[in-house]
């Protein structure tokens, strides 16, 4: 049987056109190779953003934490109560300045301060040959952070470290150095090294009438009752940076103010001028300055009192630590203690008192004639002064100690 033409001719033309239409192998063969790259290059480029995200928690991790462990710092072996110092010159290291100075690199020579052999040195370089080696608790907190990244991991085995700290208790960081520190700096009289923010010194009957003692006298002397000063509205005056309405001080205002008018300079109150003329000069126009901390712990008597009240010339009140303790530091009739008083009222009826009673108010400057003042502030102008004077201490230091628990020790 024939077949015609007619109906074998689309056979013929759809199998031509299948051939044509036909992928060959080999680009079949590169499109699932490009494919698979696409697809690689999106595995990998999710695996790169996964990465640094990670990446950024860990270094954000590292920046935001507050507080050192003891595992950052060198811990502090003990030696034989015999090991004594080597050198007889001494080497003091500091490796912050404190309380908001350049972090400067210098040597000083603490002879100029009446020390011999003693160097006082903020190189961090020294620290193989130093032999007193000082950290600032502020800055140990994590303030500025990127220091805390720059301290030693390592230690001489006879070198002493000292926990420098002139902040109370609650205001301190104490926590996780167990085992760090063998000697501390600090305004507490039981410190090993006594740091006060002023003290008074007993003048000796031979040397009342030197021309130092008379200076002394008259940088301290009030001015409020010079005739040619106009006395403010105001009785007392309270300079404060740090306003909380937590803290008993800034209750205790609000409890007085009702009986008493106070200027209020500071954070929650006018700007007082920072030049020390400027500002000696301001609050001497008052007659009494409310010298309040704000903590009440043992010996925290700080330049409210030295500096912003004796130092000016007007007559303290304290709220802080007890009477008694304040005792311990300057003359019973020198300052008034809030807490000699039933209530804040009964406090401002004797300050009334001492306003029209010249003879009362005068009593309380009679320390001037027996004592010479040092206050010793800012803590910037005499920094390197006070740390000299550790040399002065040297020989009476404990044998080499560790102090296991800081925050016990503070907090006791």
């Amino acid at each position: 049987m024939l077949i015609s033409k007619e109906s074998s001719s689309p056979s013929m033309m759809d199998n031509v056109i299948n051939r044509k239409l036909q992928v060959p192998s080999w680009k079949k063969t590169g499109r699932k190779l490009l494919g698979d790259i696409n697809c690689s290059l999106k595995l990998l480029k999710i695996f790169v953003a996964l990465l640094m995200i990670f990446s950024f928690i860990i270094i954000s991790l590292l920046y935001t934490r507050e507080i050192l462990t003891s595992k950052e710092l060198p811990s502090s072996k003990e030696l034989p109560a015999q090991a004594t110092q080597k050198n007889s010159s001494i080497l003091i290291l500091l490796w912050w300045t404190p309380g908001g100075l350049p972090q400067t690199r210098e040597r000083r020579d603490c002879q100029r301060y009446g020390y011999n052999n003693c160097i006082v040195s903020t190189y961090h370089s020294d620290m193989d040959a130093a032999d007193f080696f000082i950290l600032h608790h502020s800055q140990l907190s994590g303030y500025p952070k990127s220091m805390r990244y720059q301290l030693p991991t390592r230690r001489r085995q006879d070198q002493r470290w000292i926990w420098f700290c002139m902040e109370a208790p609650p205001n301190s960081f104490t926590n996780h150095f167990d085992g760090i520190f063998n000697l501390t700096l600090n305004y507490r009289r039981d410190s090993d090294i006594f740091f006060p923010y002023g003290w008074l010194e007993k003048i000796e009957e031979k040397d009342k009438n030197t021309s130092a003692i008379k200076a002394n006298m008259n940088a301290t002397t009030p001015q409020v009752h010079r005739p040619t000063m106009k006395p403010p509205k105001e009785l007392a005056v309270w300079v404060v940076s740090h306003w909380n309405e937590h803290l008993a001080r800034v209750k205790y205002v609000h409890r007085l103010q009702p009986h008493l008018s106070i200027k209020i300079f500071g954070s929650h109150g006018e700007r007082l001028c920072r030049d020390w003329t400027c500002m000696k000069a301001t609050l001497s126009k008052y007659k009494f300055y409310l010298s309040f901390e704000n903590s009440k712990f043992r010996d925290y008597i700080t330049e409210k009192l030295w500096h912003n009240a004796f130092r000016v010339g007007l007559v303290p009140v304290v709220l802080g630590t007890t009477r008694k303790n304040y005792e311990d530091f300057i003359p019973a009739d020198s300052f008034i203690h809030v807490d000699d008083f039933s209530s804040p009222a009964e406090l401002a009826a004797y300050l009334h008192y001492l306003d029209h009673n010249d003879t009362a108010y005068q009593a309380y400057f009679n320390w001037h004639t027996k004592y010479i003042l040092h206050d010793k502030y800012p803590l910037q102008l005499s920094l390197y002064e006070r740390l000299c004077h550790i040399c002065k201490h040297v020989p009476h230091f404990p044998a080499y100690k560790t102090y296991k628990s800081i925050k016990q020790w503070y907090w006791n």
